[in-house]
C-alpha cells in the first residue's frame, strides 16, 4: 500500500519520501523518482523503549532539516512515532489503522496510544466502520475510511476457474487455516475433484501438514508455499475462502473479488469482509471459527455453478471501489481535506 501511494502521489506531480525504520530483505519497489530514508541500518531487536526513543529523536531530526507539507504514518508503533515526533513542529501528520485496531492496539502501551496519542493526529484513514467505532470521537470527527487499492493488474484478469478452493494468507493463528482444512475434509468425499490448495508461508507449516495427515488428505490438501503469480492463482480458482479469525481490510479477500472469483469469509472483526461482500450476492459470509458453518458454505458453492458464475460476476462489477485510480482519489481529495482541517 505504501510503495503504491508513493508511485501514486510522485507521477500526480507531488515530492515523495518513503521514511522506513529498517530495510528489509524482500520488498516492494519504489520508483526511482521517490526518495527512500531509513532510520535504522538493520532491524534492532534490543530494548523496545529505548529503541522507539531514538527512532523519534532521527525521525524528528529529518522532519526539521525538510520539513514536509504532510506526513503520512501507517500501522501502530509509526503512528505514535509520527505524532511524537512532530510535536512543536507545525507539520499536520494523518495517521492510518491498517488492522483490527482491539489487536493492535491491545495492552496498557495500545490504549495509551489508542485514546491518548492518535487524537493528536490532524488525521486518520481508517479502513473500516468497526475499526472507526473503536478509537475516541476526537478522532472519527477528522478521519475517513478508504479501502485498500487492489493492482489493476487483477482487474484486468479474467476467471477461467479449474477444479480448486484457494486460500492466501500467511500461516499464522490470525489466519486459521486450520478451520478451513476440517472445514473441508467434511466436504472432501463429496468433491473428490477439488483439491484445497493454500498459498503462503508461516511459522505454523509444520502444525498444518500435521493436521493434512491425520485428516488423511495429503493428496487433497496442499500447502503451496509463496508464489509470485496470484493473480494467476485467482484466475483459475473455482472458489475464494478466506476463514481468518480478524483482518482490517484483506488484500487477498479483495483481489479474488477483483478477479470475479466466488468467495467465502469468515465475517470477522473489525469488518472488512462485511463490507466488500453482501452475503448471498457477491460471494458468502461465515461465523467467525465456525467450521460446520464453513463447510456448509464450500459445498453450496461447489454443487451450484450457476451460481458461482453469478456471485463471480458479481464481485467483479463491485470491485471498482478498490481500484487504484479510486482509492487514490480518495487519498489526494482527505488529504487536502487534512491539510485545510476542513472535514465537512
Amino acid at each position: 500500500m505504501i510503495t503504491q501511494l508513493a508511485h501514486q502521489f510522485q507521477e500526480a506531480g507531488y515530492s515523495v519520501k518513503v521514511i522506513t525504520t529498517f530495510k528489509a530483505e524482500e520488498e516492494y519497489s519504489l520508483s526511482p523518482h521517490v526518495e527512500r530514508i531509513t532510520l535504522e541500518n538493520k532491524q534492532d531487536r534490543g530494548n523496545r523503549f529505548k529503541r522507539n526513543l531514538k527512532l523519534i529523536w532521527k525521525l524528528r531530526k529529518i522532519l526539521k532539516e525538510d520539513p514536509p507539507h504532510l506526513l503520512i504514518s501507517f500501522m501502530q508503533e509509526p503512528n505514535f512515532r509520527a505524532i511524537l515526533a512532530t510535536r512543536g513542529l507545525s507539520i499536520p501528520v494523518l495517521v492510518s489503522v491498517r488492522n483490527a485496531p482491539e489487536k493492535e492496539y491491545s495492552g496498557f502501551v495500545g490504549q495509551l496510544v489508542a485514546h491518548k496519542l492518535l487524537p493528536l493526529a490532524d488525521g486518520c484513514v481508517f479502513q473500516t466502520e468497526q475499526a472507526k467505532a473503536y478509537f475516541p470521537q476526537k478522532l472519527q470527527q477528522k478521519s475517513t475510511i478508504i479501502y485498500n487499492a487492489v493492482a489493476e493488474n487483477f482487474f484486468t484478469t479474467s476467471h477461467h476457474p479449474k477444479p480448486g478452493i484457494v486460500a492466501i494468507g500467511r500461516l499464522s493463528e490470525q489466519k486459521n487455516h486450520a478451520l478451513l482444512i476440517r472445514a473441508f475434509s467434511k466436504i472432501a468425499h463429496d468433491f473428490k475433484d477439488q483439491d484445497l490448495l493454500i498459498y503462503g508461508e508461516g511459522l505454523l507449516k509444520e502444525k498444518l501438514q500435521q493436521l493434512i495427515t491425520e485428516l488423511d488428505l495429503e493428496d487433497r490438501v496442499h500447502l503451496m508455499g509463496t508464489t509470485q503469480e496470484i493473480p494467476k492463482v485467482l484466475s483459475e480458482a473455482e472458489v475464494f475462502v478466506l476463514s481468518s479469525d480478524y483482518e482490517g481490510m484483506p488484500n487477498a479477500l479483495l483481489e479474488a473479488l477483483a478477479v470475479g472469483v466466488p468467495s467465502i469469509s469468515t465475517n470477522c472483526p473489525c469488518g472488512g469482509p462485511e463490507m466488500v461482500i453482501e452475503h448471498g450476492k457477491n460471494g458468502l459470509l461465515v461465523p467467525v471459527g465456525d467450521e460446520v458453518a464453513l463447510s456448509t458454505a464450500m459445498k453450496t458453492l461447489l454443487a451450484d455453478a450457476s451460481l458461482r458464475q453469478q456471485m463471480g460476476q458479481n464481485a467483479k462489477k463491485g470491485s471498482e471501489e478498490f481500484h487504484p485510480k479510486q482509492v487514490f482519489q480518495e487519498w489526494e481529495y482527505y488529504a487536502h481535506q487534512v491539510l485545510d482541517g476542513d472535514f465537512t
